[in-house]
């Protein structure tokens, strides 16, 4: 029997699923706020600690919500938990103050800068959460992915397109490379003002020295936003944790490498199978004029 493969690149946030749980274990969370389940594999663990009650409220926040998470949804057993179909910036004025906020949705400067800034407003006065921000490293640090261009203000958005690829060391675009096949689009250019996750959570730490930011470059990059001064920033301040940043970086950018590689390879075999294809059309429609002598003039 054949075991199912793996996807080829991991990329999903729940990759840091048990140092997440740690996290809001070590913060006594009540609340968490979760932006943008997609198949919600960290939202069903988070389900399981409301039913647990080791969590009182989970609001998870959606705009298109895959039917696996619908699903998942459906089968909720308690209160306590929150679902709203909207964009982050419109549902996050809506949702009290909570300990633990997950940021896995759209990846751009304006979106990001904007939930980081909801989120610091709505806590004045009470104790600041910890904050999960996905995406932080290559491909989106600093670059923008819009999945709705629609509806970023003119003056962020930078041009963009849903069909060209981005590679490692080229800050243009590509016929082929990490692409999204139309499901999303991507920046023409990366870096410079206003561009990408990094980008947004850098100026947002610059205006709030309360914070302090920790960089895991691993599965796409995550930024965890700690209180100064918490056992949270204790935690990830440790030199255990810190030892392992630049192995992890070096193996992050060694898969996207030879992800990328793969990637060029399959897009070279496609392109041999088409001309194959009509290599072998071609011929097939000479050896049929050949047989009829189509060839001749009447």
């Amino acid at each position: 029997m054949h075991l199912p493969l793996k996807p080829l690149l991991i990329h999903s946030l729940s990759e840091f699923r048990q140092l997440i749980d740690i996290l809001i274990r070590m913060q006594n969370a009540k609340s968490v706020v979760e932006i943008g389940a997609e198949f919600g594999p960290i939202t069903k663990s988070l389900i399981e600690m409301v039913e647990e009650s080791q969590l009182e409220r989970l609001h998870i926040i959606d705009p298109s919500p895959k039917q696996k998470l619908l699903d998942l949804l459906s089968l909720k057993k308690t209160n306590g938990i929150n679902f709203i179909q909207q964009l982050s910036i419109q549902a996050l004025p809506q949702i009290p103050p909570a300990d633990i906020y997950i940021i896995d949705g759209d990846h751009n400067y304006y979106t990001v800068v904007t939930e980081l800034e909801i989120i610091s407003s709505s806590h004045l006065g009470e104790e600041l959460p910890v904050i999960f921000l996905h995406d932080v490293c290559w491909p989106c640090g600093r670059r923008d992915q819009y999945h709705s261009p629609s509806q970023i203000p003119e003056t962020f958005l930078h041009q963009h397109d849903f069909h060209k690829g981005i590679t490692l060391g080229n800050q243009g675009m590509i016929n082929g490379g990490f692409r999204s096949n139309g499901n999303f689009s991507i920046a023409c250019k990366e870096g410079g003002p206003n561009n990408g996750v990094l980008t947004a959570a850098e100026e947002f730490m610059a205006k709030h020295p309360e914070y302090s930011m920790h960089i895991i470059p691993a599965v796409f990059g995550l930024a965890i936003l700690t209180p100064v001064g918490s056992a949270s920033e204790r935690h990830l301040d440790s030199e255990g944790i810190k030892s392992l940043t630049p192995l992890l970086k070096n193996m992050e950018e060694n898969r996207l490498q030879l992800y990328l590689h793969v990637i060029e390879l399959q897009d070279k075999l496609v392109k041999f199978e088409s001309q194959s294809i009509r290599q072998l059309l071609v011929r097939i429609f000479t050896l049929i004029c050949q047989r009829f002598n189509f060839s001749k003039s009447p």
